[in-house]
This record gives structure tokens, sequence and C-alpha cells, in this order.
């Protein structure tokens, strides 16, 4: 039985973090995998070369969600990413918490 989440695994992770919200989910998302062995290099898409990204067995990529797409600087960022056929990767938004109606103060569903 072969694992995903091997003691060999390498992710990149990037994210397009303008407040510091995106940046938090990565070093949460660092700190998780190491504990499971895995290694994960993060940086901020500004640092980075979309046409020349070092190998990892699965790349990541967050940006905060702007009208259910990623910011435009990030889509310009992906649009450039050049990866092998068959390299693993996922794609995520951060949004804001959910605050309470100001009438009701109940939470949105």
């Amino acid at each position: 039985m072969t694992r995903f989440w091997g003691p060999v695994m390498n992710i990149a992770y990037y994210h397009a973090s303008k407040f510091g919200n995106g940046a938090m989910v990565a070093g949460e998302f660092k700190k998780i995998m190491a504990a499971r062995g895995v290694t994960v290099s993060v940086r901020h898409i500004h640092d980075a070369n979309p046409k020349d990204l070092p190998h990892a067995d699965l790349y990541v990529f967050s940006s905060p969600g702007r009208m259910g797409k990623p910011k435009g600087n990030a889509r310009r960022f992906l649009g450039k990413v050049s990866l092998e056929p068959g390299t693993r990767y996922a794609i995520l938004t951060t949004q804001g918490a959910p605050k309470p109606d100001k009438k009701t103060g109940k939470m949105p569903t």
C-alpha cells in the first residue's frame, strides 16, 4: 500500500497573501505537515519565478478570494506556471471569517 503523505514528500506552497492571512495558513500547514515528516517550503508569489519553480512532489497555490476566484495577480502568476504533465497541484482561496448579522446577531449559513 502506497501512502501519498510519505516521509520523503516535498511540498512547495506559494501564497498571494496581502494582509498576512494566507501566510498564516501556510505556516499552520507547514507545522502540521512537519509533524507528519513532510517538508514544506513556503514562499510568496512575488518571490517566485512561475516559469522556473523548484521541483516538488506537490504544489499548493493559495490566494485571497475575489468574487469566487483567486485575486488577479495570483491568476496571472498561475497562467505563467509551467509544470510537467502529471504534476500534482492544488489551488485554494482563503476567505475572511463570517461575521454575525448586525441586526439579528445570527451567523450566516
